[in-house]
């Protein structure tokens, strides 16, 4: 019977996880070493102890390298490089949980889309890493004003998004004003003259995401067809 527990020291960690699996096969360990203490003899028992604790032990190493790996696979598949800041691919998810909740629940929830104002202008000045460069600062920067209930986004490029979680229109457009005066304010990489525009779209049940996308990215188009570093306020939704 007791050679039935070296596959339990292993098979744990892949069943119960790893915190879990370290305590039962500690308490697993102790129990057998317990047991066989009264009918081992002394050649038979540390050899017991030696095998089983090997086991556990480098269960519990391949274990840990699996958990790393897991949370490197995941961190590529939802956080930028360059910024650290979430990735598009994690995005569609998230604004799907956000509509469910405003229409679930009647919470208000704000999308923010920005730009960076003449970014191509900025790669052809100073070349593409100063260009990466600010793409970080910005993103640093915003994080630093966002609430712990907003997520930042990079959408694409230049291009950044706010989701505002309990937010109305009002608020985002508020939001959207302070990140704004920020990086207008902050001189990222000691850069002059770094704006974004921004165009705030509040979540209008019963439109699609796309519709609500849509939205905030018309109010962008027309902050940077009005001149640039300001905000503009999406056109009511279908709802």
């Amino acid at each position: 019977v007791i050679f039935w527990v070296y596959p339990a020291l292993v098979f744990n960690y892949s069943l119960i996880g790893t915190r879990v699996a370290v305590w039962l096969n500690i308490t697993l360990c102790l129990s057998v070493w317990y047991l066989a203490g009264s009918w081992a003899e002394w050649p038979l028992w540390p050899r017991i102890v030696v095998t089983m604790a090997a086991t556990g032990f480098f269960s519990h190493i391949f274990s840990s390298n699996i958990d790393r790996q897991k949370q490197a696979l995941v961190t590529l598949a939802t956080i930028d490089p360059l910024t650290g800041v979430h990735n598009r691919h994690e995005l569609q998810l998230e604004l799907m949980k956000a509509c469910s909740q405003q229409t679930r629940l009647g919470t208000p929830v704000t999308l923010l889309v920005l730009d960076i104002d003449f970014f191509k202008k900025i790669n052809d000045t100073y070349g593409h890493i100063k260009g990466d460069e600010v793409l970080v600062e910005i993103a640093k920067l915003m994080g630093k004003r966002l609430r712990t209930a907003d997520r930042l986004y990079r959408y694409g490029g230049e291009e950044f998004l706010v989701l505002a979680g309990g937010t109305d229109a009002d608020g985002g457009r508020i939001l959207a004003e302070d990140l704004r005066t920020t990086i207008q304010n902050s001189r990222p990489c000691e850069l002059p003259g770094i704006t974004i525009s921004l165009g705030v779209a509040q979540y209008a049940p019963p439109e699609s995401v796309s519709e609500w996308l849509h939205r905030a990215d018309e109010a962008l188009y027309r902050a940077k067809a009005n001149g640039r570093n300001r905000v503009e306020l999406a056109s009511s939704g279908s709802g």
